[in-house]
C-alpha cells in the first residue's frame, strides 16, 4: 500500500529491491515496525524476502535540500582525543532520566517562601501501619508527617538506597 492509499498486490516469492526498484526513491516498511515505531521504523533491507498475508507500505523519501554539500568538520586549535569526544558528546545528550535521580525531600517541596503548599499524593499504606499511626498521634499534622516518613522510607527500600 503506498500513502496515499493505491495498494497493489505482488506475487510472491520476492524480494524488497524488486518491489523499490519499479518506484524510485520509495522505501518498503512492514505495517507492524511502523505501527510500533513510527518514524523511527527501518525500512526493509534490499534482500528481504516478502511474506504472504503480510502488509507492506511504499513510503516515498522526502527531498532533502542542501544535500549536495560535503560534510562540515569544525577545526579548533583544541585536540581533544577519541575518549575525550565521546565522553563530550555524552554529556551534551543528557537524557532526561537523568532528572529521575534526584532525591525528594518532602520538607522542602511543601514549605516555598515561607507558605505551606497542598501536594496530592497516591500510594498504598497497610491497614495495620495507618491504625497503628492513628493510635500514635495526637493530631492530625503528627500524622501526616509520619506517613511521608514512612512512604519516603519504603520508596528507599525499594530501591536500596539509604536516606541521608
Amino acid at each position: 500500500m503506498k500513502i496515499n492509499g493505491e495498494t497493489f498486490k505482488i506475487t510472491l516469492p520476492t524480494t524488497a529491491y524488486e518491489v523499490t526498484s519499479h518506484y524510485p526513491n520509495h522505501l518498503l516498511y512492514e505495517s507492524k515496525s511502523l505501527n510500533q515505531f513510527g518514524l523511527r521504523a527501518k525500512p526493509l533491507d534490499p534482500h528481504c524476502q516478502l511474506r504472504p498475508k503480510t502488509l507492506y507500505f511504499l513510503l516515498q523519501l522526502p527531498t532533502l535540500y542542501g544535500v549536495d554539500r560535503s560534510l562540515r568538520r569544525t577545526c579548533s586549535d583544541l585536540h581533544l582525543s577519541a575518549s575525550d569526544r565521546l565522553e563530550c558528546l555524552l554529556l551534551s545528550r543528557r537524557s532526561v532520566s537523568d532528572l529521575q535521580t534526584l532525591r525528594f525531600d518532602p520538607q522542602r517541596s511543601l514549605i516555598h517562601d515561607g507558605a505551606a503548599k497542598s501536594v496530592q499524593v497516591k500510594f498504598q499504606l497497610p491497614r495495620a501501619e495507618f491504625e497503628r499511626l492513628m493510635k500514635e498521634c495526637k493530631n492530625n499534622v503528627e500524622v501526616t508527617k509520619k506517613i511521608v516518613d514512612f512512604c519516603a522510607r519504603s520508596r528507599d527500600n525499594v530501591y536500596g538506597q539509604p536516606r541521608p
